[in-house]
């Protein structure tokens, strides 16, 4: 999350909106060449958002944590009767994904 702002990708510093998702989808458009030069193959926005869930899955955040981390909607019932925002445990689960990632970048030589 920018420090001090309410969302992980602010609209600017300290800001109170989301960024536009068309800036990152353009912004991935804009380097998947230079990453295909790295082995990296293409993908999506979206295709980041399954490997953080599949991620969660595999260092044990539960699945309805795992959920809401991804802003997904909750079934009906549990959707309309459990109003709690889990923001600790959330947090929990992004900074135990931060950690997993911070631990591929040491595995992973810099080209």
């Amino acid at each position: 999350m920018a420090e001090g702002a309410r969302f992980v990708l602010p609209d600017e510093p300290g800001g109170t909106k989301t960024l536009d998702p068309k800036l990152l989808t353009r912004g991935v458009a804009r380097c998947q060449a230079r990453m295909k030069k790295k082995g990296i193959d293409n993908f999506t926005l979206h295709d980041l958002r399954r490997t953080c869930r599949t991620g969660l899955a595999r260092l044990k955040v539960a699945p309805h944590i795992a959920e809401r981390v991804l802003n997904h909607v909750q079934e009906k019932i549990s959707g309309t009767y459990d109003t709690h925002d889990y923001l600790e445990e959330k947090r929990e689960a992004l900074n135990k994904w931060s950690a997993h990632l911070a631990g591929l970048t040491n595995l992973v030589p810099t080209v």
